[in-house]
């Protein structure tokens, strides 16, 4: 959830899904500019012109052939989750061997990219890609890393003209085809707006209809797909539509389903305006889902351990009595408030780049005025 200037020149990036509730978080929206393509073009002087979207057909897709890769690129890109740094130094020793041979060149500098965007290095992401000969620079692996490192920095519009012009033109796979759609229907959920967000509503539709047989408003297989859909719904605090999902009841693997459920509980706990007791159960829940989401993305993954974080600071705040009645003594809570900050420090630690990162903060405004409402009614002694 976050609310990105939009233009460039702020330090941001990714934390949580955007809110699109209250007032437009964008300053400028997607502006359609007609064009043979349906709605991208590139002109003249080589920049990307955003277009209009429009309704798409079913496709087929063949597979594609990979070519081979040396053993040590492909340990590299592994490191990329577990220790960027390395994966960053192997790159540039990659790029001293293999350097003569183009159809390993690409894979490297993109390894390269990609190491320098998890380190939080989104400038010299965005650098290093524009330094490179044309040819090399324009392969779509390289183009989407320069695009996550433009949204990462709050330049959403000059972004959005890159995601629009891999969903268009680079569809050599269903997969492919997925990945950049889902892409492209974030950041447009981050601009805001009714038109932008009509706009992410279209991809993710024609997306889940696609992988449902062609069937329209049909749940699908594909856990990418039904994830970022529910992550829409939060957005729109539309908690009974999230509900009709089935998440908790379909069972996908991966952590991801645990966060987005903890996410959304915790959501509609700062929403709501219900008594302590309702909010004790949303947070029960919270708890548990982000608990469950640590432990499956095996400890390591820094936004599951972020939301456990947020979740526990929370809980260090609530009404004593409250506390009680769940077994939680006054002397623990000061424990509670410890380990999530222990734990907000080993999220920032596993990803640097979260630092760097624009946050919603329609959702940080809400979550602070309850820890501050929580803290003086303890000051108060009215707990």
């Amino acid at each position: 959830m976050m609310h990105p200037s939009g233009s460039c020149g702020g330090r941001g990036g990714y934390a949580r899904a955007s809110s699109s509730r209250g007032k437009q978080r964008q300053s400028g929206q997607a502006t359609p500019v007609p064009c043979h393509r349906g709605f991208f073009v590139r002109g003249e002087d080589s920049d990307y012109r955003q277009c209009p979207l429009r309704q798409r057909s079913p496709r087929h897709y063949p597979a594609r052939a990979r070519a081979p890769e040396p053993d040590d690129l492909g340990k590299a890109f592994s490191l990329l989750r577990t220790n960027p740094g390395q994966a960053l130094d192997t790159a540039g020793v990659l790029l001293d061997r293999y350097s003569a041979h183009p159809s390993l060149l690409v894979r490297i500098c993109q390894l390269k990219a990609r190491a320098l965007f998890q380190l939080g290095r989104t400038d010299d992401c965005v650098a290093f890609i524009n330094s490179l000969e044309t040819r090399v620079k324009n392969d779509k692996g390289l183009l989407l890393a320069k695009a996550r490192a433009l949204q990462a920095r709050g330049c959403l519009r000059e972004s959005l003209p890159l995601f629009q012009h891999l969903y268009i033109n680079h569809e050599e796979s269903a997969k492919d085809h997925k990945a950049q759609g889902l892409a492209l229907g974030r950041l447009l959920q981050l601009m805001g707006d009714s038109d932008n967000l009509e706009q992410a509503l279209t991809i993710y539709t024609q997306l889940r209809s696609r992988m449902a047989g062609g069937r329209v408003n049909t749940p699908c297989n594909d856990k990418d797909i039904e994830l970022t859909l529910a992550g829409m719904l939060i957005d729109e605090q539309k908690w009974s539509q999230f509900d009709a999902l089935g998440i908790e009841a379909r069972f996908f693997p991966g952590y991801e389903s645990h966060l987005c459920l903890s996410i959304r509980c915790f959501s509609e706990l700062l929403e709501t305006l219900g008594g302590p007791a309702g909010r004790s159960r949303l947070l029960g829940k919270a708890i548990k889902s982000a608990v469950l989401a640590v432990e499956t993305g095996g400890r390591t993954n820094a936004s599951c351990i972020s939301q456990l974080a947020h979740c526990l600071r929370l809980l260090s705040g609530w009404p004593e009595v409250l506390l009680h009645e769940r077994g939680i003594q006054h002397q623990e809570v000061r424990r509670l408030n410890t380990a999530a900050k222990l734990l907000f420090d080993t999220a920032d630690t596993l990803a640097p780049c979260r630092q760097r990162m624009e946050k919603d903060q329609r959702w940080r405004v809400k979550e602070r005025e309850l820890l501050s409402l929580l803290a003086r009614q303890h000051s108060a002694g009215s707990l």
